[in-house]
């Protein structure tokens, strides 16, 4: 289903312009909304009048009375209704109740059926300065969802209409489009991630790039590796691959084009084996579990030494001994236990899950890497801290300085992707924290690994 099929809700702010008039945004936005081809210079309504020039001057003297000039000049709602859903009577009726029920008599408002689409759609404009305290009105993230769509639920509700959907402004510029400008070579990154993700061979990642860039092979003799470079009609020179950062080399993309379908596995978590206890030997010497399963040979070693180790506790009464001998057998409990766990027969076993640890630590070091460059990322932490700032303030405060702080806000929404950088953050540092643990654990099996290996050298056990 279009958008132009659904009813949706939109809601927009006018800024204080740089040049001219400052509160011109907010007479043209009055002017545009009551102009009478659009409303057949009938369906007008508010508490604030009627005409341009009368409502324009009622906002200007609640600013000027409360010396909130600057910053928001007003907000702009806009409803709109699917074609043929309704008629102009009931659009006004609509409107008329989502201001006296929202707005009240706190804010000064006029509203505006447009009859001149198929689809009838009422505009609302108000005051950015309340006229009973002079606090200033601010939308925030989620405002529409906790007290917006309640009351026009119950609106759409009474009059048999579809629920309205809210429809944000998309804030600042394109996100691909912003990397590119800082960095020359965001767009080249995400195609090289896009290619990645559905690649399951570097050749076919080369198949994949080919489509869009011409790529030649070359040898670095200063980095003493293979890069790849890029280049299209639209970019003034070709980019090598080792300068769009350490994810990008030749060698990390082979890595990550390996590894990119793993997913951390149930081994590297210490869930619960069950106790040596339950393993009892029987008269041809073998060990067996009561459910009928065997240990290997490499694994009854450990079940024989880690008995004996208990045997020997009964020598001591008491004191260091005791003390020593009890940090040997829970030491060795736990390899036995670890090397049961994972299936482990051997030395070639214990060759293999080192390699595939290391290949996995590799992995997980590759993703702590994959981020925006070390300037853009500091400009994005500072941007955001500025952002998050400014919106604590200007909903908490109402002084003088949340005009000013409005102006700066929107400067920021327009230079930058506010939405996608912040999810892009979030997402590094949810990223960030999962990697963490993950090699965390893994830091804690190799060690595992390396006492195994002592003990098999120490005691002999090699198979």
């Amino acid at each position: 289903m279009g958008r132009e099929n659904v009813a949706i809700t939109k809601l927009m702010h006018v800024k204080e312009r740089k040049n001219g008039n400052p509160h011109g945004g907010m007479y043209d936005c009055i002017k545009y909304i009551i102009d009478p081809e659009k409303t057949e210079n009938y369906w007008i309504g508010g508490n604030a009048g009627t005409k341009t020039d009368q409502v324009y001057q009622n906002f200007m003297e609640t600013k000027r009375d409360f010396q909130k000039l600057d910053g928001r000049q007003c907000y702009h709602f806009v409803i709109s209704f699917r074609p043929g859903e309704t008629d102009p009577v009931t659009a006004y009726n609509v409107a008329q109740e989502f201001c006296e029920k929202y707005l009240g008599n706190h804010y000064q408002y006029i509203f505006a059926v447009h009859t001149d689409h198929e689809h009838l759609h009422a505009h609302i404009v108000f005051n950015s300065v309340s006229i009973v305290d002079g606090i200033k009105y601010h939308y925030a993230d989620g405002d529409w969802k906790k007290y917006i769509q309640p009351v026009t639920d119950s609106i759409t509700a009474k009059y048999g209409l579809s629920p309205l959907v809210y429809e944000e402004k998309r804030k600042g510029m394109d996100y691909g489009a912003w990397l590119a400008s800082k960095t020359k070579m965001g767009s080249l990154q995400e195609d090289i991630d896009y290619a990645i993700k559905h690649a399951a061979t570097y050749q076919q990642f080369f198949r994949i790039m080919e489509r869009k860039y011409k790529i030649r092979s070359g040898y670095s003799q200063k980095w003493q590796s293979e890069y790849l470079t890029f280049k299209n009609d639209k970019m003034p020179r070709g980019f090598r691959s080792y300068s769009l950062g350490k994810a990008y080399t030749v060698d990390a993309i082979k890595r990550r084009i390996a590894m990119k379908d793993f997913h951390p596995e149930k081994q590297l978590v210490n869930y619960y084996v069950p106790p040596v206890r339950k393993w009892t030997s029987n008269v041809s010497g073998s060990w067996k579990k009561k459910n009928g399963s065997y240990l290997t040979p490499y694994q009854k070693k450990y079940m024989y030494y880690y008995w004996q180790i208990k045997k020997s506790e009964r020598k001591f009464s008491g004191g260091r001994g005791v003390q020593k001998t009890s940090r040997q057998a829970e030491e060795m409990l736990r390899c036995l236990r670890y090397i049961i766990r994972e299936g482990i027969h051997g030395e070639e076993d214990l060759k293999g899950r080192r390699k595939q640890l290391r290949e996995r630590k590799d992995y997980y070091e590759m993703q702590m890497k994959m981020t925006l460059p070390d300037s853009e990322m500091q400009e994005v932490k500072k941007v955001l801290t500025r952002y998050n700032y400014l919106i604590h303030y200007i909903e908490t405060h109402n002084d003088d300085k949340v005009g000013t702080y409005e102006n700066e806000l929107d400067e920021l929404e327009e230079k930058y992707p506010i939405d996608e950088l912040m999810e892009t953050e979030q997402r590094r540092r949810e990223r960030n924290e999962e990697t963490k643990e993950q090699l965390k654990r893994i830091k804690s099996e190799q060690m595992m690994l390396r006492k195994i290996r002592s003990n098999d050298k120490k005691r002999g056990i090699v198979l």
